[in-house]
Parts: C-alpha cells; structure tokens; sequence
C-alpha cells in the first residue's frame, strides 16, 4: 500500500504507519508493545521464543535508572520494520536498511523526549544481554561468537547472574507496558 508518504502499514492499533517515512505523531506504545512482544529475536533460531519485548525489558532492568527509557525502547524501531539478525544486518548488503532505521529511530527518540544516540551505558546492558542470550537461548554449537560478526565488541561483556527464561509474548507485552508506565513513558 502506498500514499503520498510512501508505503504504509497498518498497526496493532489500527494505524497507517509510514515505516520509511514516520512521523513523531505517528509512533504509538501501544503498537511497539505489542509488535516487539510478538517479534522472535536472532530471526527466531533460540532454543525456544524469545521477544525482542522481554529483550528490552531486561536491557532496561540492567541500565543505571537515568537511561531506562531510553533502554527499553532502543530496539523500537523494530516494530516497524522487524528484527534483523546483527551478522546480516551489519554486513554492507544492508545499508539501506540501516539508514532506515537510524532514521525510524531518531523520530522515535524526538517522540519521547530521548538521546539520537544511544548511551554507553544502554549499550553496555544491551551487550550483557546479548551475551547472556547466547548463553541461555541459542543452542549449543561449537562456533565461537567472538570470532564473528555477532558480537561487534561485546564479546568481554559481564553477562547477567540469572538465567533468562522466556516470557510468553501476552506476558511481555504487559510487562514492556508496566515498565513504560513507571518510567513516565506516555502511551498512545
């Protein structure tokens, strides 16, 4: 589907969304709740589901208090426009995708009043997590992350002391909501 805006989607609730061409109005909590809650990350090859939503939330558990909204929407833009696994994501076919989403990103930032950049201190829990997930989720193989491209730099991060047990995607989209609501985030 396509408008004056460019092709559009329809989200969780109800809204034409310009993916390409957003809007700070445009970005709804609600939607990213529920699409994140919905959304497998690694492209959904975890020993079991596990949501870019409960991804978030635990990012936002382990980031100093000043920086937790904007942990827990730092993969937002995901929302709208999927998880893509990091190798893929980052290698030089994907360019385009990553302008894509540093701009969905930026409009989200402006939307809720949050850093264009992403603070060490989000990335530092983002890369614990990341190490903790390969830990707990992906199945056990012989390959070496830190030799590849998964790790981009978080290969000596710390990973968390407990073991991530997956929510079901109604229980972290309540979650990521119940969080977004004690940090101040508004919804709608």
């Amino acid at each position: 589907m396509a408008s004056d805006r460019g092709p559009w989607i329809q989200t969780f609730t109800g809204r034409q969304f310009h993916p390409l061409a957003p809007l700070p109005e445009d970005i709804c909590l609600e939607d990213i709740a529920h699409a994140l809650s919905c959304t497998a990350r690694f492209g959904g090859h975890t020993t079991s589901f596990y949501s870019v939503a409960q991804h978030s939330v635990l990012v936002a558990q382990y980031t100093p208090q000043a920086y937790r909204q904007q942990a827990l929407l730092h993969d937002a833009s995901e929302a709208y426009l999927g998880d893509m696994p990091r190798p893929l994501k980052h290698s030089g076919a994907m360019e385009g995708f990553r302008d894509a989403e540093m701009f969905l990103s930026d409009v989200i930032a402006a939307r809720y009043g949050l850093y264009h950049l992403e603070p060490p201190q989000v990335k530092t829990a983002d890369s614990r997590l990341l190490v903790s997930e390969k830990r707990d989720l992906m199945p056990n193989d012989q390959s070496k992350w830190s030799e590849t491209e998964w790790l981009h730099g978080a290969a000596d991060a710390e990973p968390i002391p407990e073991t991530i047990i997956p929510w079901e995607p109604y229980v972290a989209e309540r979650k990521f909501l119940k969080v977004a609501a004690l940090l101040g985030l508004p919804r709608g």
